[in-house]
């Protein structure tokens, strides 16, 4: 290729270059807007951002009550888990007493009563006068 054929291809590179780049980065017109439509697109931005601050006063709303709520919850609960416990100490402390009345009672017959205290120990040591007979009637099993 001679030099004037490259010269003709450089200089039609370059017009391509400075065409394109004209179509490109050409200056933009912005829409110019009256002062009714200023006013009308300002208003419509307010609305935007009032509506924006009610969803989120009403975002926060909630969250306050879910965390008042939750505040309040964990001391019902564990007052709830303080009842459970009284009653199955006090239900606790019924079958002491009953069974320490049982005791006591024991203790005084056994003490004071000479006839009870041979019938137990005739019972409970299998022990029998002589002549007599002891019979033992065994409970018939229950069916579940």
């Amino acid at each position: 290729m001679t030099n004037f054929s490259m010269d003709i291809l450089y200089i039609f590179a370059q017009s391509c270059l400075v065409i394109l780049n004209i179509m490109l980065w050409r200056p933009r017109y912005y829409h110019r807007f009256t002062l009714a439509e200023r006013e009308a697109r300002e208003e419509k931005s307010a609305c935007v951002v009032q509506n924006a601050s009610r969803l989120l006063a009403l975002v926060l709303m909630i969250c306050l009550m879910l965390a008042m709520s939750m505040a309040c919850f964990k001391p019902w609960k564990e007052l709830r888990q303080l009842e459970h416990k009284k009653t199955t100490q006090l239900a606790k402390l019924e079958r002491t007493k009953l069974h320490m009345e049982q005791a006591q009672n024991n203790y005084l017959w056994l003490t004071q009563d000479p006839q009870y205290f041979e019938t137990i120990s005739r019972d409970k040591g299998n022990l029998a006068l002589p002549g007599e007979t002891i019979y033992r009637i065994e409970e018939p099993q229950r069916l579940k």
